[in-house]
């Protein structure tokens, strides 16, 4: 683990009792932010899906995805390196959680990365670069692409706790990687970004 990993780990664990502190939304919201985010999957109900996400926590956006496409060929694979988060979601669901970062997902196995509550917090300016290795190392990772969420710096009320990006800046990033769409939406305080690879 990186000195990166480890402050950012740190911050995790420090905010780990408060579940708002660690997402940067309350509980009752998540619902309708993973509803966002699967929405934004591009799922042809003929052909198998095979999704992972970044960051699962307590692993309810499992439960909430299985409710989504069930009786549907998807398959999902989570990674959390918070020991505590891999001990709770696996306790109460049974889905395939693993413990570790980004850098362990396999390469060009999973048709979509996805990360809900993963870029929300102001971990200091020093660490949006590493906010941006781990982007794109989802991207290039994946067989079709990504989909994030985080805040926008167009929000009329920000907290000092959390991360607001610059949404022109951050799809600059991509640019050097071989993207054929981006899709954002953005909404009152925050935004979905679907990146999709040439493939």
């Amino acid at each position: 683990m990186d000195a990166n990993q480890q402050c950012y780990r740190k911050i995790i664990i420090e905010n780990s009792n408060d579940n708002s502190k660690v997402n940067g939304w309350k509980h009752d919201r998540s619902k309708s932010r993973y509803r966002n985010v699967f929405d934004l999957i591009d799922f042809d109900p003929g052909n198998p899906l095979s999704l992972c996400e970044l960051g699962y926590g307590s692993g309810y956006g499992y439960h909430l995805l299985s409710k989504r496409f069930k009786g549907m060929e998807v398959t999902y694979t989570g990674y959390d390196y918070h020991e505590d988060y891999f001990n709770l979601a696996t306790k109460r669901y049974n889905g395939d959680f693993r413990l570790g970062s980004f850098k362990d997902i396999e390469d060009g196995v999973y048709d979509y990365i996805y990360a809900v509550g993963v870029f929300t917090l102001n971990r200091a300016s020093r660490l949006l670069p590493y906010f941006i290795e781990q982007m794109n190392s989802m991207l290039l990772k994946s067989k079709k692409g990504i989909i994030i969420n985080g805040f926008h710096k167009g929000a009329d009320c920000q907290e000092s706790q959390l991360f607001y990006f610059d949404l022109n800046n951050l799809i600059l990033c991509f640019s050097k990687y071989n993207v054929r769409l981006v899709v954002v939406e953005e909404h009152k305080h925050e935004f979905f970004m679907r990146i999709v690879k040439h493939y």
